[in-house]
């Protein structure tokens, strides 16, 4: 570990956001909350206190058909930590390697409300670096890059950042459409399983959607709070929002969709030494109900009669 390393459980906050992430231990960090600004002393105690308590009451609970502790759901996510969704990692060496546990080596913030993460697995022979940032206007920067530290090729299926999003999200809206009806918005319960909406054209078609969007029955401009999920790139990619039995929710996005292109190695035959592969980048707003979900881009339709109409919250994110 690094002697820059920020304390077990980092409070990020601007223009009404927060963003409070847990670097515990020696897994990748998670997010434990991404949303409204929950002020200068969260929680029923103060300071640590009550960050400590607010990380205490995310853990899941302990039931029957689940593994004995709980799983720690990391930004991206990992198999081999028991998590038994939509791996963070999906690749593997010539049929090996499939699940790496990657062991953070050294957190720094190299700037406010910044951190910078670097995790290898020796085993794969696989090395990560994570950026996550919040920015001044309130917007979560979030980066990943996969490289290959061994000698032998490496495929990369995807390689996927998610964020956690609460229990009381439960409708999905994303786009489709075709010619003369692009950007036709759909729909649906938040449902347990994967919705994944995947982009193979090798750029955005017409039904490509450029939201992908969680939040409380019946959101619209005047009420719900609403995270929302952008990806900022025009070749092959997927995003989908996942609910597990366990009671995890989240929104994940990747960038590539074709093994073919990210097979690669260190060898001097093929690449140069440490290889990598780079991730898109996640951006999180929390915004007022009534604003669109991004500034220049699409806004969420108006909901059915049933929308509340006390104001509510927002809370966006996109991957470019």
């Amino acid at each position: 570990m690094t002697t820059d390393r920020p304390p077990a459980l980092l409070h990020f906050r601007a223009a009404g956001t927060s963003l409070l992430v847990d670097c515990s231990g020696t897994r990748l960090p998670r997010i434990l909350h991404w949303g409204a600004d929950l002020g200068e002393r969260p929680g029923a105690g103060s300071g640590e206190d009550g960050l400590a308590a607010l990380a205490a009451a995310g853990l899941p609970q302990l039931v029957t058909s689940v593994p004995d502790v709980p799983v720690p759901v990391a930004v991206l996510p990992e198999q081999s930590a028991g998590w038994l969704g939509t791996p963070g990692l999906s690749g593997h060496r010539a049929g090996a390697g499939f699940s790496p546990a990657f062991t953070v080596r050294t957190l720094h913030t190299p700037a406010p409300r910044k951190l910078t993460v670097t995790a290898g697995d020796a085993r794969t022979g696989l090395g990560l670096r994570l950026e996550l940032e919040l920015t001044s206007s309130g917007l979560v920067r979030q980066r990943a890059a996969l490289t290959n530290d061994a000698d032998t090729p490496y495929t990369v299926d995807a390689l996927h950042l998610t964020l956690p999003v609460p229990a009381q999200a439960t409708e999905l809206l994303d786009l489709t459409g075709r010619h003369l009806r692009e950007r036709s918005p759909q729909r649906h319960a938040f449902t347990l399983g994967t919705h994944l909406r995947e982009n193979r054209r090798g750029r955005t078609g017409l039904d490509a959607t450029l939201v992908h969007v969680a939040g409380e029955q019946g959101f619209g401009f005047r009420g719900g709070e609403v995270w929302g999920l952008h990806i900022a790139w025009s070749g092959n990619h997927r995003s989908f929002a996942e609910r597990t039995n366990s009671g995890v929710s989240l929104l994940g996005a990747a960038n590539c969709c074709s093994p073919a292109r990210w097979s690669w190695s260190r060898a001097p035959a093929t690449r140069r030494p440490g290889s990598s592969v780079r991730t898109a980048g996640a951006w999180t707003r929390w915004r007022a109900a009534s604003t669109p979900i991004c500034g220049r881009g699409p806004t969420i339709p108006p909901a059915p009669a049933r929308s509340p109409s006390t104001p509510g919250r927002r809370c966006t994110s996109v991957m470019s």
